[in-house]
């Protein structure tokens, strides 16, 4: 076994062998066939690449020289891989075509670490991609006898695959009617864009199956009806004689690493796309773009074409979620700034010429094409507006992270302290403090910052693409933050704290509406605590494991889905035109007495958040905000202990992972889980592990239901203890 930090680590190595490995990158085993090739290779016709062997492992092929890939020339695998990898060592010319398009893997996905940055963040794929398309039904009504599909979600996060598209549904108005319900699409993953759902006509279809499986099924009504099925690993059956089958395929994972110069001719195409599902009756769901991920040491040219699209709607099918495209450089820059000391005359780029404001970073940071450009900012009060656009100079293509040195690592001589960007005091409230309007092809990042925009809009206000993120900072505002994802992070606002943003383990008080978003893309809030004197949460996107106070309702939309939340509100869940939304494993109190304190009083106010009242949905245990696998807290249950959890059951099958790790167990007393339903008791036993183990429970179902999870550690040493991270 081969055992690297990363990816590129493991690569650069040299170390790699042709034949079939397994590789512990990051402490994920990640089985692999290699094929190194000594000399130059030049490819006149296309190659046969790769195994016959489909799903099992990742294609890895080093060019130890140059390679050339012709006009008409198509460099892909024989057929699905989890991932191709192409590592050349010399010059790369692509006159021809790259792809991984329909290649998409049938497997469970994999956090896949490429490389880490200097600042100390990992890029890395992560094992799920975005959301499938959820199922529609239509019946008799004269004036709807169709329902498109809905499509699947376009990657949001750096390096995700895109969802596959729901079905679409059609009655042939037969009395009594019929309900046409369309399968929904799936989620993607690491190694393949999420697959299409059945096309419905008169009947139920489908679920594209999960990690890449196969498309849904169409419907079966009648034998003179039509229903196609959706995009998959294969494609789903068409309906009986009529109707269409899904294509094959789903995008796949492509990773291509040139050590020297990366020339893309006009002509060329990189790309990695989803299918299509079938077009006939009530079509059937497309499947998701995967995820490409170019990596260059130096800056490469570019005149083809790379995308990850998910497959093009068919019919009244929902179309495929576009995957993502991410081209990096290893190069990293550093820049230096200081209220104290510096002068933005200077280079900026040693803590002795560091520059006096952020704005001349940003400045300077101007066009930089380097994989990570970090930005040391010391302590001080930073009196200025900063606003990110394109303007007239050139575009931001890195990654960037602003990063406040409170510590003074970098800023020897120094007084420790927050590093703080306050307004002017005299703005007007229509101006943000912090403004981002420029295209952003990697990431922005703000860590250990505290920002205060009391007399601005917002304190952060994205409107572009691209991700920019907060980490363990402090907000205060009339409004927070508007399209960000924010991590381990307080936010206070007068008005709307979280406007269109992503939430993780952070503490959110807001004056109108804690988290709010009503576009269909949706804003997701994980182990959060909410406190709001009206709505509390107004989303249509996922709740989890959060605790929600708000004095009226927590608004979620039929398309939301929150699961193992805490929703204490007055009115409990609202609702509107689109429903009331679904609650898994949430426990939902009404609040009948006036708040008298004030929400300051209800927790200690520090980065990290204490959730108040942890007793009242998640009691006998222990909460680690130090050891988990994604999100905090995991769960932590010492010596011979229990702790019960219900999730619902929907009619069909039932999935339920999470991530497990064990100190001081002995191996003959692991760990296990008991799935109570129906009268049945289900025993899934766990790994005694130090490194995170993924654990699913899966089983059919015939009906709804509420099942109840029991986490059961038996080993009575009182020096043993498990983590339960991340239950989905």
């Amino acid at each position: 076994m081969y055992v690297y930090d990363t990816l590129l680590d493991c690569l650069e190595s040299g170390d790699l062998t042709e034949g079939e490995h397994t590789l512990s990158i990051h402490g994920v085993n990640i089985d692999a066939e290699v094929y190194v090739f000594p000399d130059d290779v030049h490819y006149t016709e296309s190659p046969i690449l790769g195994s016959e062997t489909p799903d099992q492992r990742m294609l890895i092929l080093i060019y130890n020289g140059n390679l050339t890939i012709d006009e008409g020339v198509v460099v892909t695998p024989q057929t699905r891989k989890r991932g191709m990898a192409i590592y050349v060592k010399g010059d790369c010319n692509v006159f021809g075509t790259i792809s991984m398009t329909a290649r998409g893997a049938k497997a469970a996905g994999q956090d896949v670490y490429l490389y880490k940055g200097k600042s100390g963040r990992y890029e890395f794929i992560p094992e799920m991609g975005e959301q499938g398309g959820a199922s529609v039904k239509t019946q008799y009504i004269p004036e709807i006898p169709t329902v498109n599909g809905r499509p699947g979600f376009n990657a949001t996060f750096r390096r995700s695959t895109g969802g596959g598209g729901s079905g679409g549904a059609m009655h042939a108005g037969f009395i009594p009617p019929h309900i046409a319900t369309s399968g929904s699409g799936s989620a993607g993953t690491s190694y393949s864009g999420g697959t299409g759902g059945g096309g419905a006509y008169n009947a139920k279809a489908k679920d594209g199956a999960p990690n890449g499986g196969a498309g849904g099924d169409a419907s079966y009504g009648f034998e003179r009806t039509s229903s196609s099925g959706g995009a998959g690993n294969p494609g789903g059956a068409r309906n009986s004689n009529r109707g269409e089958a899904g294509e094959n395929g789903t995008g796949g994972l492509l990773i291509f690493i040139v050590k020297n110069q990366l020339f893309i001719d006009i002509n060329a195409v990189i790309e990695s796309n989803g299918s299509k599902g079938g077009s006939i009756g009530g079509a059937g769901g497309s499947s998701g773009g995967g995820s490409i991920n170019i990596i260059c040491y130096a800056l490469p040219t570019n005149n083809g074409t790379i995308h990850a699209l998910g497959g093009a709607k068919a019919g009244n099918g929902g179309a495929g979620g576009n995957g993502s495209v991410s081209i990096s450089l290893i190069e990293d820059n550093f820049y230096f700034v200081s209220q104290q000391t510096g002068n933005d005359g200077n280079d900026g780029l040693t803590p002795q010429a560091a520059l006096a404001t952020i704005a001349g970073a940003i400045q300077k940071i101007r066009g930089t094409e380097s994989s990570e450009t970090l930005v040391y900012v010391a302590p001080g009060i930073y009196n200025e507006r900063l606003v990110v656009s394109e303007g007239t100079g050139e575009p931001f293509r890195s990654n960037f992270v602003f990063f406040g040195d409170t510590d003074c690592l970098f800023f020897s001589g120094h007084n420790k302290g927050q590093v703080l960007i306050i307004d002017q005091g005299d703005e007007v409230a229509s101006i943000n403090l912090v403004e981002i309007n420029s295209f952003l092809l990697g990431f922005l990042e703000f860590r250990n910052f505290s920002l205060s925009g009391n007399n601005c809009d917002y304190a952060i206000y994205k409107n572009t693409l691209g991700q920019v993120i907060i980490d363990n900072c402090h907000i205060t505002g009339h409004n927070g933050v508007y399209g960000v994802d924010a991590y381990n992070s307080t936010i206070f606002a007068r008005n709307y704290a979280a406007n269109k943003s992503n939430l993780y383990n952070c503490v959110v008080i807001g004056g109108v509406n804690s988290v709010y978003d009503s576009a269909s893309s949706g804003s997701k809030l994980n182990n959060s605590l909410v406190f709001v004197p009206d709505v509390g949460v107004h989303t249509n996107q996922r709740t989890r494991n959060s605790l929600v106070y708000g004095a009226k309702t927590a608004y979620l939309s039929d398309t939301n889905t929150g699961y193992s939340s805490a929703i204490c509100c007055k009115d409990g869940f609202g609702g509107g035109s689109t429903g009331t939304g679904n609650r898994y494993s949430c426990v939902e109190t009404g609040v009948t007495t006036k708040q008298t304190e004030s929400p300051l009083a209800l927790f200690d106010v520090k980065i990290k958040p204490i959730a108040v009242d942890e007793s009242m949905f998640l009691p006998k245990y222990e909460l680690d905000y130090e050891d988990f696998k994604y999100n905090a807290p995991s769960i932590k249950l010492k010596g011979r202990s229990q702790y019960k959890i219900k999730a619902s059951v929907q009619k069909g099958s039932f999935i339920k992972s999470l991530w497990i790790k064990s100190y001081n167990t002995n191996p003959e007393l692991m760990p296990y889980i008991i799935v109570k339903f129906a009268g049945k008791d289900r025993i899934k036993e766990a790994i005694c592990s130090v490194n995170w183990e993924l654990l699913s429970i899966c089983f059919d179902s015939a009906f709804d239901g509420v099942a109840e999870l029991v986490l059961v550690t038996q080993d009575p040493n009182p020096e043993s203890y498990t983590l339960f991270s991340d239950i989905y």
